[in-house]
């Protein structure tokens, strides 16, 4: 794929994230675990764009919407790995502010996704993110 094409395709990605209809929302989230999945370089090169649009799905109204964020990050944190360290410091509180949700679903899957990423995150980077999530805990 050139870069045209990537380009054009992470704006689409963005777009549909950031779209007032939540299913356009919850297909844009589909189409980055997609990407990340099949084409894990592109994904990688574009990572701090995607997670522009990937955040705000993170601390969306609808919960459909933050469930199936959720749910993609629980599931991309083996895929992408080290990779995460770029835009984990915007994710890790949104993810946090998760844990704390009345709906039990969002809340544990928040939680699993911490323990996913101090387990598949560098070991020098998973010291920055317990003192992260800590200190965003104590704020």
């Amino acid at each position: 794929m050139n870069n045209a094409d990537q380009s054009e395709q992470v704006r689409g990605l963005t777009k549909q994230m950031r779209s007032s209809d939540f299913r356009e929302r919850l297909n844009g989230i589909e189409e980055f675990q997609k990407l990340c999945e099949l084409e894990t370089d592109t994904a990688i090169q574009s990572l701090v764009q995607i997670f522009d649009g990937f955040n705000e799905c993170l601390a969306d109204m609808n919960s459909k919407v933050v469930l199936k964020a959720l749910n993609t990050m629980h599931q991309l944190v083996p895929i992408l790995g080290d990779t995460l360290s770029s835009v984990i410091n915007s994710a890790l509180p949104i993810i946090a502010q998760n844990i704390a949700s009345k709906n039990r679903e969002i809340s544990q899957i928040a939680s699993d996704i911490i323990d996913a990423a101090i387990e598949y995150i560098g070991r020098r980077k998973t010291i920055f993110c317990k003192l992260t999530f800590f200190s965003f805990c104590i704020l």
